[in-house]
């Protein structure tokens, strides 16, 4: 029963940090100055950063807010309550995203970042190769075919909770949400998009829903909905959430 109440605690803690920092991020998100190289995709590790300063924000409000101000597809994967509420000081003179992103993921110990499927996963170094790590479920297929991103997230859902190798802990129903227990995002739903993907995982499927999330009006973020001792098993609100950063994006034909 105590790990219950405790996982309980770990998930509002987790809650109040995101409303808490989403909040600061859509008011400074442009406030970084950014010069973008001419290769922008992936190039965007080599992006300009100048006078970057985090106002000693937590780590993981930190990376929600270089994603935003910089428009880096991003996940976390590994949110530990250290990197929810205490906080670090990050500040770059001069450099790239890429040396932003290093120096963010050394503040805190177990930290690593890597580039895969066109995203930037913040990751726990030994929690990224664990076998038991249900971001590395194996998913044979997936397909969606003209759907919004909610209508993906979902579906992602879905497969991870029929997983014959996960564990649900906590309400076994289908939760109201996306991924996690807050509300689907209402920008994510004004296009539509086909995803075919073959042999993959579902922290490749998360990665291709934030980069493609800004072509449908509004970045988001995945974002585990779990602490890194337990992305062995699904809580009853799911293992993720997605997280919107930034200011929402022009509508394109």
């Amino acid at each position: 029963m105590s790990s219950i109440f405790a996982g309980a605690r770990w998930r509002l803690l987790v809650v109040v940090a995101f409303l808490v920092a989403t909040q600061q991020i859509v008011l400074q998100a442009r406030a970084p100055k950014l010069v973008w190289p001419s290769n922008q995709r992936p190039g965007f590790l080599a992006a300009e950063v100048v006078d970057f300063d985090n106002k000693e924000r937590p780590l993981v409000p930190t990376l929600l807010l270089i994603a935003g101000s910089y428009r880096i597809p991003m996940g976390i994967e590994q949110v530990t309550s250290e990197a929810l509420t205490l906080r670090v000081s990050i500040r770059l003179a001069h450099g790239t995203v890429s040396d932003l992103l290093d120096v963010s993921t050394t503040q805190l110990p177990g930290y690593a970042w890597t580039l895969q499927d066109g995203a930037v996963v913040v990751h726990g170094a030994k929690e990224w190769t664990a076998p038991t790590n249900i971001f590395k479920l194996k998913v044979a297929q997936f397909d969606v075919v003209d759907s919004t991103l909610n209508d993906a997230n979902n579906r992602l859902r879905d497969i991870v909770f029929a997983g014959s190798t996960t564990r649900v802990v906590g309400a076994p129903s289908r939760p109201v949400g996306i991924g996690g227990d807050s509300p689907g995002i209402g920008a994510l739903e004004h296009k539509r998009v086909t995803i075919a993907m073959k042999n993959t995982t579902v922290r490749a499927i998360l990665d291709r829903i934030v980069v493609l999330s800004p072509s449908v009006g509004q970045q988001v973020v995945w974002v585990a909905n779990a602490p890194p001792n337990e992305l062995d098993q699904v809580p009853g609100a799911g293992l993720w959430r997605l997280v919107p950063v930034g200011t929402p994006l022009p509508s394109q034909p």
